[in-house]
């Protein structure tokens, strides 16, 4: 009568055991499955594309929105802890078009580029010097505070005559030197409110490129150009990264230096690293994805495009790309005049092995926010622990001022 019951036994204990793995195995599937699906990637795989093989943490083919939206962050002072030492460089490009860009370029030094500044808690105040311009940083390179600029931005303006022949230089047709890429002044009257803006505010976190001002035939090109000859030139800077984004993005920089950032820790050590919203190429080529099918084109080479609003290189990629690595004749293959993002795209995945960070998860950046209220309104929405403050958000009229910065009247 025993060994019934213990045949009996043993096969309820080993149906229990198996159903609680099912259980287990359908719980953990169920959870990566609403991981990707919430944040729009994907683990680690290779990508087989133009005959090369390119190594890439990917987002999933249907959850990349076109605008990237920010859950609201719980409220807690920053931190100095798990922030690891890097180093990015932005240009944040802008343009002389008047009192509207001044506007918004306000509203960017007013809300996230003075988060540090304005949260700092009070037992680190060294925090405060996170975010730094990066006229900041090239008179005082040798920073050796561990969490000093390690956000470092520039507002990027075509300095060149806005007469000069289409066919103006990109790359080495410019010379080979950093001086050859940009200006100490525009080759043209600013406007008002630029001028004014500079010189009575004394905002001097500008730069001017030599090239004319142009959003879509070379302003990318020339500013990455310019910013790896900075990296070679200048290696006492230590520049990690250097990127560009628009000026209607916000950026939570504690994020992108924070959880993020060591989220991605491992992909960001990778010597050949690009970064931004990974648009997987059959979703952009789709006209019904509301990229109305612009990446349908056969001189789109890439498999994902990295859209403009904010993205970056690392800095061995970016030298290989625009200076020591990668020949005339490619770049100039690899260019798609009339859409910047797809030609950064061509040049950053014609590379071999490029490890990419989707910028999706942990939300570091959104875009896009067309007006100082828009995005002051969508900055505190996600900056649970920032105090809207009406005063530090106010934004000189110009109009108003005088010749030595008073108001008239």
């Amino acid at each position: 009568m025993d060994v019934p019951f213990r045949g009996s036994a043993i096969r309820v204990a080993a149906s229990l055991i198996v159903s609680l793995l099912l259980v287990s195995f359908r719980y953990d599937f169920a959870a990566t499955k609403s991981i990707v699906s919430k944040y729009g990637i994907s683990t680690n795989r290779t990508v087989t594309t133009a005959n090369r093989t390119v190594a890439t943490t990917a987002p999933a083919t249907t959850a990349v929105p076109k605008t990237t939206s920010t859950p609201t962050a719980s409220a807690a002072a920053p931190t100095t802890e798990g922030l690891i030492k890097r180093r990015f460089l932005f240009g944040i490009f802008t343009y002389d078009g008047g009192t509207k860009n001044y506007q918004q370029r306000m509203a960017i030094r007013n809300s996230y580029l003075s988060f540090y500044r304005n949260q700092a808690p009070l037992d680190n105040p060294a925090m405060k010097e996170t975010i730094c311009s990066l006229e900041e940083l090239l008179n005082n390179p040798h920073l050796d505070d561990p969490y000093a600029c390690q956000f470092v931005y520039t507002f990027v303006v075509g300095g060149g005559h806005p007469e000069q022949r289409p066919d103006i230089c990109y790359w080495e047709e410019c010379g080979h030197e950093t001086k050859d890429f940009v200006v100490a002044t525009p080759a043209f009257d600013v406007s008002e409110a630029l001028s004014k803006e500079m010189s009575l505010l004394n905002h001097t976190d500008f730069t001017f490129l030599s090239a004319r001002e142009n959003h879509e035939e070379g302003k990318t090109e020339s500013w990455f150009t310019y910013a790896a000859s900075l990296t070679r030139d200048r290696p006492e800077l230590k520049l990690d990264y250097i990127g560009k984004m628009d000026d209607d993005t916000i950026v939570f920089v504690d994020r992108m230096l924070g959880r993020w950032q060591t989220r991605f820790n491992h992909e960001l050590e990778q010597p050949l690293v690009a970064g931004g919203w990974l648009i997987p190429r059959d979703l952009c080529s789709s006209s019904n994805s509301g990229w109305e099918g612009v990446c349908d084109n056969p001189k789109f080479y890439a498999p994902y495009m990295l859209p403009g609003g904010f993205n970056f290189a690392s800095t061995k990629l970016a030298q290989q790309l625009y200076l020591i690595g990668t020949t005339l004749e490619h770049k100039k293959k690899m260019f798609f005049p009339g859409h910047e993002d797809m030609g950064f795209s061509n040049m950053v995945f014609s590379v071999d092995n490029v490890t990419t960070v989707p910028v999706g998860e942990h939300n570091p950046a959104t875009h896009p926010t067309k007006t100082p209220e828009h995005m002051y309104r969508n900055y505190f929405k996600r900056c649970a622990e920032c105090k809207r403050d009406e005063k530090l958000l106010e934004i000189p009229d110009l109009e108003t001022m005088s010749g030595d910065g008073e108001k008239q009247g």
